[in-house]
């Protein structure tokens, strides 16, 4: 069975690839474009807000599972699906899972986006939102004063912009 925006290029990935376009999946000897991560998270985004949390699940399941199989993808995608998933164990009052969870969505922010993306304060304060649940209000502090720090410093330039200048 083929995926919507499966490919039957063959399973190679460019290394240093930066670009979007340059950037690839191999799952299972496929080829899975980042769109197609970037498409299925605004999917289940959508089934979650309408109610439908089994089927957002699922979904995000699946993209937060690809970091394991294919870590030399990089897209906040991963990350935020990780988040996601926490979010919702943590509704379900599971909230050990939903610590776990989160803590991985945070490593998967640092080493996909770096510690000063907006992506990875988003998350920090979501984690922050448990830890107050969990009455761990001086973590939560902690956590929110991080992920503040996050918002205010400048996003860094990549290399290839430095030389360019």
């Amino acid at each position: 069975m083929k995926i919507i925006g499966e490919s039957e290029a063959p399973p190679a990935v460019i290394e240093g690839a930066s670009s979007l376009v340059e950037q690839c999946l191999i799952d299972e000897g496929k080829v899975i474009s980042v769109y197609l991560i970037k498409g299925l998270y605004r999917v289940a985004k959508d089934w979650q807000e309408k109610g439908e949390n089994c089927s957002a699940e699922r979904i995000y399941r699946f993209i937060a599972g690809l970091h394991e199989r294919s870590p030399q993808i990089k897209c906040a995608e991963i990350a935020q699906s990780t988040a996601a998933l926490a979010g919702i164990a943590g509704g379900k009052k599971n909230f050990l899972e939903s610590e776990q969870l989160y803590i991985r969505a945070i490593a998967i922010c640092l080493d996909h986006l770096g510690e000063h993306h907006p992506v990875s304060a988003e998350i920090l304060h979501e984690y922050a939102v448990l830890l107050r649940k969990l009455h761990l209000t001086t973590e939560a502090g902690v956590v929110d004063h991080r992920a503040d720090e996050v918002l205010t410093l400048p996003l860094p330039v990549p290399n290839k912009l430095k030389s360019a200048s």
